[in-house]
């Protein structure tokens, strides 16, 4: 090593790697070429690093395709009986998790202890005003009435009750009703107490009104509302009771379709409905809707009035008797996205010759579409359409509803009516109370012109709404009002030494009694609205 000039070598040296074919020279010429061995790889952590890449890539294909390949296998294996099936069964059920979850938000109300308050209000333009004046100018010509409002309240207790009333206008107070009554008693109490402290009795048989047979039997207080478990139950044999009978389904793929101007692609399962399967189908459903109390109960007074049959057992004998054949009466159209969801149905049937056909569709875009029809011969009887977005500030959009009068007796000169309904700032602000703010705006050819608003907020506790008619831009009247619904209710019960005078043997002792009071209330009527109702009463 001593014949070589070590000024020319260089060392490794952390940072500093020996290049490759490094050239040494000596000064008398010879060079040495000084070329490092190449470090070896090692092997079994090249592989690690590979099997890991491996298996991210496999992670990241199953996150983003295998789903898609799932439903795609899924829907080619699947036969279309078993796609309508699987359609209608979730459709069902996810409508029972909605209402579950409205149930759990639902403020329980026990109908037999709550409080009802109402407050309105209802301003009058100054057009009408003017148009009473004219009817009678001698009386009427100093006519001041800007407003008329008032409140009611209804409070029940078990099965006693309070109903009180106020009046007022232009911002006073006229008066008072206050009444009382059980539901055992054949009499209601009243009075009114800025005419006299007394009380009124009037026949009041709420127990002739339940024996009687003409009327409905429904007892609304002891009506119970479905539980969550119970429907889903009822859904679910619902979905089987309208499937296991359909054995001829076919199906149409990528189908395009509009509903209320926003467009979508479905697939289209058809099940070819006979006068038998519809037999079996309404016959399972009746007795299984029937198996639950609450339906039960509506069924049993829907049935009560009937001019055919009077019990559910008369009934069920009145359809197992029908006579059905096995000829096709139906087709039962659904759509379906490529999840297998349904967003749509349709039912084509013959009637008297003409093709009757009941479609609701929905789809989504840039704005959602829902339609809903009945046609005969292509020719819509009734539709209902609605397009709407969703913002932070709530829904917006539109509901159309036509209806096609085919009675060319009718005496509207369109015998078409139409009605559209625009709404913006929809937004649900206490689903416990079913509270909520929005506005509507009501047009139809109908109203000549005229429109109605109607404003809903929140103020508190209770639900505001505003109800405005205009004419063109000036407003014809508006009514403001708030109600709020309270578990609870303090019943006030005329006291054991009360004064009652009967309406029917009584009334003339009572008025003479209360003559004075009615001659108050007379005179803060007539200076509130500026109207000498002395005179009119006595004709001076």
């Amino acid at each position: 090593m001593s014949d070589l000039d070590e000024s020319n070598v260089t060392n490794e040296t952390p940072g500093n790697p020996i290049e490759p074919n490094l050239v040494v020279e000596h000064t008398n010429g010879t060079s040495y070429s000084n070329i490092p061995n190449e470090p070896k790889k090692n092997k079994r952590t090249a592989g690690i690093i590979a099997l890991v890449a491996g298996i991210a890539a496999c992670i990241v294909i199953a996150i983003f395709a295998v789903p898609r390949i799932i439903e795609a296998v899924s829907r080619s294996s699947s036969t279309p009986k078993e796609r309508f099936e699987s359609a209608v069964e979730n459709y069902l059920l996810d409508e029972a998790k909605s209402y579950e979850k409205a149930l759990s938000n639902r403020v329980s109300t026990d109908f037999k202890n709550n409080t009802i308050s109402v407050d309105f209000n209802v301003t009058l333009n100054n057009m009408l005003t003017s148009m009473l004046k004219q009817t009678d100018s001698e009386y009427f010509a100093d006519l001041k009435l800007d407003n008329i409002g008032g409140n009611f309240i209804i409070k029940s207790k078990e099965d006693k009750h309070n109903v009180d009333v106020t009046l007022s206008a232009n911002d006073t107070k006229l008066l008072t009703v206050e009444s009382y009554f059980e539901n055992a008693a054949d009499s209601l109490l009243f009075r009114i107490p800025e005419l006299s402290s007394d009380y009124l009795s009037t026949p009041l048989n709420l127990s002739a009104l339940e024996d009687d047979a003409s009327l409905p039997q429904f007892d609304i207080e002891s009506y119970q509302i479905t539980d969550a478990k119970e429907l889903t139950s009822l859904l679910t044999d619902t979905a089987k009771i309208l499937t296991n009978d359909i054995n001829d389904v076919s199906l149409v793929k990528d189908v395009n379709i509009v509903a209320s101007d926003v467009s979508a692609t479905y697939d289209k399962l058809t099940a070819k409905i006979s006068e038998q399967d519809t037999k079996n189908i309404l016959i399972k459903l009746m007795k299984r809707v029937y198996d639950v109390e609450s339906y039960k109960n509506l069924l049993d007074t829907a049935l009560l009035n009937s001019d055919s049959v009077n019990t559910f057992d008369e009934l069920i004998s009145t359809l197992e008797t029908a006579e059905a054949s096995d000829n096709t009466v139906a087709d039962f159209s659904i759509f379906v996205d490529k999840k297998n969801e349904l967003h749509g149905c349709e039912i084509s049937m013959t009637v008297d010759g003409s093709n009757m056909v009941f479609s609701f569709l929905s789809a989504k875009g840039n704005k959602n579409g829902i339609e809903f029809f009945v046609a005969i011969d292509d020719q819509k009887l009734i539709s209902v359409t609605s397009n709407y977005t969703k913002a932070s500030s709530g829904y917006q959009g539109f509901i159309k509803l036509f209806v096609n009068e085919l009675d060319s007796t009718s005496s509207l000169t369109n015998s078409d009516v139409s009605l559209t309904i625009d709404f913006e700032n929809v937004k649900v602000v206490n689903e416990k109370k079913g509270h909520f703010t929005g506005t509507f705006n009501l047009t139809s050819p109908q109203l000549s012109g005229t429109s109605i608003e109607l404003t809903f907020g929140v103020t508190g506790e209770k639900q505001d709404v505003t109800f405005n008619v205009s004419a063109g831009s000036m407003s014809l009247f508006s009514l403001t009002a708030s109600y709020q619904v309270s578990e609870g209710a303090e019943i006030v019960a005329p006291s054991a030494d009360a004064k009652v005078y009967d309406t029917e043997t009584e009334m003339d002792e009572f008025m003479s009694n209360s003559f004075m009071g009615l001659l108050e209330i007379v005179n803060t009527v007539g200076d509130t609205i500026g109207v000498d109702l002395t005179s009119m009463m006595y004709g001076m």
